[in-house]
């Protein structure tokens, strides 16, 4: 290896212009798959301000540039380059099916790229977008737009996928609407493998009372609203399709189901594709095999016609262990994990052949729903291997029920983002090509040694340069470069590394290898400091609700449809505007409570959870109460106090519940330090500080009687979210009060 050369374009510091200048690839004989996507050029869409990348000027583009099309096994960008997905998952699965608009917000977008990930699999959800037949709910349409917008603004495609698991709530499952499900629906129906559940999916194949049809029209209504966003990765036609009465044969068959995947389920997103098409006519619709595919079973789904147009394939990789001996966020120390390498291979290796017979390229397009770092890695390891982008899921899901087995998202609370889980970030954010003038050969990343090596076959007719995402995270103190066939030309430690080929070379080889010792770079501000309890800590008076009456309800299992609880009648006398805050005691059962904001809380039997039910109004607050086992709550009102004030409270952890137990509202009355004296039993807790100025520190997790500094707070709205963590139920007592 020979030293890099530390040279620099032209251009602005770290961000030197784009070009746009298509030019012809070169196709080697190389028998891998490589999943790729790129992000566009701002078209001027409304909101989507332009970055400098967006104006090329010259050769020096450094981010991916669409619009993005399939070559072969890959999807080039506008410069001619290869581009590799690291992308993660972001849906949620009960009502209102869109993340609560303060909890994906222009800083998540920005940590997204600032992380090193360019994609988002971003969730919808038919029973959102046409929730009675017939009305389209534009509201929720402009809501998945928004985060699309604010995904392109920094930089990172969306792939928008149609999700459904287990086809409807009646049938054990979610994602369709009531009116789309077809067929008699039995008391606790079984989801994808009952029968209820494969004559739904037969009704929609096959067009009964055109509800194959309306979820074509809706297809065309996301499509449309996407169709200018200057970042896409493509249209996920249907998240992991039932196969309904072919379902034994596709599981079974060591040829799988032919005539079902080619007959049915092909011509199925045949249709959707080309209702894609009739508004927009360039963005990649990706396929998806039956969902037996996710487990080893093979696919023969086959070339789409014209009509579909720009296309790939999207499959997803679940080990069959996990649902024989299932051992949520444990996988690698389940009994028979051995066979999941294997299992996987094969996967990996139908999903390749699939890929090749219809001409397209592959995308690994989800994987994970857990807390083993272990299974996780070989995952990467495999993608790597394969040349294959991936998305993770996820980054935040709320309650990924039903489809969910183990706690897949970055944050213990998606609402809260002091929750982060680093050591899973650290693990997925990781060193790779993010776009590679010519065609990839091998990548493979040693965490360990923190070594990334890549080698590509350059194409000269390509300009833009190959651009190596170096991840900061992984080499806080930066990297050294050894280099064969190529020359460094971005500034020594950028995080986009930028490789020129030299004249004539044929071959490209790079390390890219993280440095150890010196002085790391500073750190952002770190967790809340958290000490022994104060002695003999003087009483305060407890948060009043109540004083208005209460309101009691009984719930029967309702996930599809969420009891709608009106709170205005127990409502206290409070100014207008005033902030209220909620209680709810459960005496039974399971589930959430959405405040107005869509922000959930997670309650189990025997809980007592608190909300922040937002300012009074002359309507008076509702929330939304979903219970996924049927019981009976009490809910109380009061305005929010300020400190000195207690909350007591007790919540249930649920490994598929992403989202806090308890949010406790208070206003800061006067500019000062501020601490919480928690007192907690059971589980433990994570306690997640809301400032007035909406910042969140890293959330502390307490498992004995502790104070928390809260540090100098402005006057103003504030809350803290108590998260239960693995293990028995939670009881705990939280003070708030000044810290002089």
């Amino acid at each position: 290896m020979v030293p890099a050369d530390p040279g620099l374009e032209p251009g602005l510091p770290g961000r030197p212009p784009v070009a746009v200048t298509w030019s012809p690839r070169l196709l080697a004989a190389v028998g891998v798959l490589s999943v790729v996507a790129a992000v566009p050029a701002c078209l001027g869409r409304p909101g989507l301000r332009p970055t400098p990348a967006e104006h090329p000027s010259g050769s020096g583009a450094v981010l991916p540039v669409g619009p993005l099309r399939p070559d072969g096994r890959w999807i080039v960008d506008a410069t001619g380059r290869v581009i590799t997905i690291h992308g993660l998952q972001l849906a949620r699965k009960t009502a209102p099916y869109h993340a609560p608009p303060a909890s994906f917000s222009e800083r998540d977008a920005a940590r997204l790229r600032r992380w090193g990930f360019n994609a988002v699999r971003l969730a919808w959800f038919w029973k959102g977008v046409e929730p009675e037949r017939g009305r389209i709910d534009r509201g929720y349409v402009a809501e998945l737009d928004r985060v699309g917008a604010l995904l392109a603004r920094h930089d990172v495609f969306t792939l928008l996928e149609a999700h459904q698991d287990g086809y409807n709530e009646r049938l054990g499952g979610a994602g369709f609407p009531d009116w789309a499900t077809i067929g008699e629906v039995p008391p606790n129906a079984a989801g994808l493998l009952g029968e209820p559940s494969w004559a739904a999916f037969e009704s929609l194949y096959s067009d009964t009372d055109g509800i194959g049809t309306r979820f074509g029209e809706a297809w065309r209504v996301m499509a449309s609203a996407f169709s200018d966003n200057p970042r896409m990765l493509g249209y996920d036609l249907v998240n992991e399709p039932g196969a309904g009465r072919s379902s034994a044969e596709c599981l079974g068959a060591p040829g799988g189901c032919p005539g079902f995947d080619r007959g049915v389920l092909q011509p199925f997103q045949d249709g959707l594709a080309a209702a894609v098409r009739t508004v927009d006519r360039r963005t990649i619709t990706f396929y998806e095999p039956n969902i037996f595919h996710d487990v080893g079973a093979p696919s023969r789904l086959g070339p789409p016609p014209a009509t579909s147009g720009p296309s790939g394939f999207a499959f997803h990789a679940y080990c069959i262990n996990r649902f024989v001996n299932p051992a949520p966020d444990r996988e690698s120390h389940a009994p028979g994990y051995s066979i999941c390498d294997q299992a996987d291979r094969r996967t990996f290796a139908n999903a390749a052949a699939t890929a090749a017979g219809m001409g397209v390229p592959a995308l690994f397009g989800e994987f994970g729903d857990t807390e083993d770092l272990v299974d996780i890695r070989r995952y990467l390891d495999l993608a790597d291997e394969h040349l294959m982008g991936w998305i993770y899921w996820g980054y935040k899901d709320w309650d990924d029920d039903p489809g969910g087995q183990g706690s897949g998202p970055l944050f213990d609370d998606s609402d809260h983002d002091g929750t982060l889980r680093g050591e899973k970030l650290a693990l997925l954010s990781r060193p790779y090509a993010m776009a590679t003038a010519g065609t990839p050969l091998t990548t493979r990343f040693d965490p360990e040694r923190r070594t990334l090596a890549y080698e590509y076959f350059p194409d000269h007719s390509v300009t833009a340069p190959t651009v190596i995402f170096t991840a900061p995270l992984t080499n806080p103190r930066g990297y050294r470069v050894e280099v064969e066939g190529a020359r460094v030309v971005s500034r020594p430690h950028a995080t986009y590394l930028q490789l020129r080929a030299l004249p004539g070379a044929t071959r490209v080889s790079v390390r890219v290898v993280g440095r150890t010792g010196g002085t790391p770079p500073p750190s952002r501000p770190g967790t809340l400091r958290v000490s022994s309890p104060p002695p003999a800590p003087a009483p305060v008076v407890p948060a009043a609700v109540g004083a208005g009456g209460t309101v009691t309800r009984t719930c029967a299992a309702n996930a599809g449809a969420p009891d709608r609880i009106d709170l205005a009648t127990v409502v206290p006398g409070a100014p207008h505007g005033r902030r209220l805050i909620g209680r709810m005691t459960a005496t039974g059962g399971r589930g959430s409570v959405t405040t107005p904001d869509a922000v959930p809380v997670a309650y189990g039997a025997g809980d007592t959870a608190w909300f922040d039910l937002g300012p009074s109004g002359l309507s008076g607050p509702a929330v939304g109460l979903l219970c996924r086992v049927g019981g009976s709550a009490t809910f109380a009102v009061g305005t929010e106090p300020v400190p000195p004030v207690s909350f007591t409270g007790r919540s249930t952890h649920n490994r598929n519940v992403a989202a806090a137990g308890s949010r406790l509202a208070f206003r800061v009355p006067r500019p000062g330090r501020y601490r919480a004296e928690v007192s907690v039993s059971g589980g433990p807790v994570r306690l997640g500080l809301r400032r007035p100025d909406g910042s969140m520190p890293g959330a502390p997790v307490l498992a004995t009687p502790a104070t928390v500094d809260l540090g100098a707070l402005s006057p103003g709205p504030a809350s803290l979210d108590v998260v239960p963590g693995p293990g028995a139920a939670a009881t705990w007592t939280v003070t708030i009060r000044p810290a002089g």
